[in-house]
């Protein structure tokens, strides 16, 4: 029997809030797809979500890869106004909960982001248990 049901936040219960923030900087800073994927995703995103990299080294290495001169809080406020709350998601979470069923969410979400992520979308933490996955 079915008890539990566990939800993914990027690209399930959020919207999937990295990838929109790559064709940002792509339109933003003119930057080819295939050069903000290889920096950002290939070469800093799993040192980071994985715990080898700080959240500055992250931010410092893709601003000097990419030529980007801005402060990387401003840049890291951008990613984070991606993350959108998918209703629907949260409806079905709801309707399942009232049905008696557990929901946990499940993320690699750096420890960094999110209590910026509670903050704007407080509600997170009442609607499951979370379990995280980083070093």
């Amino acid at each position: 029997m079915i008890s539990t049901f566990i939800f993914d936040l990027g690209g399930v219960v959020l919207s999937r809030g990295l990838w929109d923030f790559r064709a940002y900087l792509e339109k933003t800073y003119s930057l080819s797809e295939k050069k903000v994927f290889d920096v950002f995703i290939n070469k800093y995103y799993k040192p980071y979500f994985s715990g080898e990299l700080s959240e500055i080294d992250f931010w410092e290495h893709i601003k000097k890869d990419l030529n980007i001169n801005e402060d990387y809080k401003v840049l890291k406020n951008e990613l984070l106004g991606f993350f959108i709350l998918n209703e629907d998601v949260v409806g079905l979470i709801n309707k399942l909960r009232k049905k008696g069923y557990k929901t946990c969410l499940l993320s690699d979400q750096t420890k960094d982001w999110w209590p910026i992520l509670d903050k704007n979308i407080p509600y997170l933490y009442i609607l499951m248990k979370l379990l995280f996955q980083q070093k």
